[in-house]
């Protein structure tokens, strides 16, 4: 893995979509990442997952967004809790850049990156 100083760049794709670009156009300065998010029904149990994660992470609304580092705390908590029902989970695709190239093609695939 390389060492990297740029932000992870979002697209509206899915993690195979991001693999097959970059193997099918052989891009090598860019790596895939995945996010993984919660969408919660109530703000009592957003409340809670939040309290199970250590580190850094993304809410807004009821949504709780999770390294994948941090995916196990959450499914734990949603489970001891019972509240599978109450939950709804996505995945959200993103590509750590090392240079300018790459991300044109992302770009030029997919659209710019969400902010």
């Amino acid at each position: 893995m390389k060492n990297c100083t740029s932000k992870p760049a979002f697209y509206d794709c899915t993690l195979d979509e991001v693999t097959d670009l970059i193997g099918r156009r052989r891009l090598l300065h860019c790596e895939p990442m995945i996010l993984f998010g919660f969408l919660f029904s109530n703000t009592s149990d957003l409340a809670i997952a939040r309290l199970s994660v250590e580190g850094s992470i993304i809410s807004d609304g009821l949504a709780l967004v999770v390294l994948p580092s941090q995916q196990a705390a959450v499914e734990s908590t949603i489970r001891r809790i019972e509240m599978e029902a109450r939950v709804k989970r996505f995945e959200i695709a993103g590509v750590r850049f090392w240079g300018t190239e790459d991300q044109a093609a992302f770009d030029k695939e997919f659209g710019p990156a969400i902010q």
